[in-house]
């Protein structure tokens, strides 16, 4: 599994599942860095992306076979959050990691609940 934890830079983003794929990952996960939320201009002019960009870019193509859980509003809010369980082993003999993903970015109080309620 690779997780990938950002800063692609919003105007350089290609597909990156091919990459992964010959790379030997079986799976890919996204997540936003601050170049991925931000046009840049220049050295020091940027530009907020819209939301809605944002998550068709990085999101959209890829959290379907992603097997994560999201709330239930995710795709209609363009919301780039979600969490993963990971459980290896017998059932004797069970590792289990919760993986979360916030979105920094876009920060809002359903996010808070949200965090709370699977933590």
């Amino acid at each position: 599994m690779v997780i990938h934890t950002g800063d692609v830079v919003y105007e350089n983003w290609t597909d990156p599942t091919e990459f992964w794929s010959e790379a030997g990952a079986g799976e890919f996960l996204n997540t936003l860095g601050n170049h991925d939320v931000y046009y840049k201009y220049g050295l020091n002019e940027t530009q907020n992306v819209p939301k809605e960009d944002v998550y068709n870019r990085f999101f959209a193509p890829y959290i379907a076979s992603w097997n994560v859980i999201q709330p239930e509003n995710a795709t209609e809010n363009f919301l780039m959050y979600y969490y993963k369980d990971i459980v290896k082993g017998s059932d004797t003999e069970l590792a289990k990691l919760r993986l979360i993903v916030l979105d920094e970015y876009h920060w809002d109080e359903d996010q808070s609940l949200w965090l709370i309620d699977v933590l």
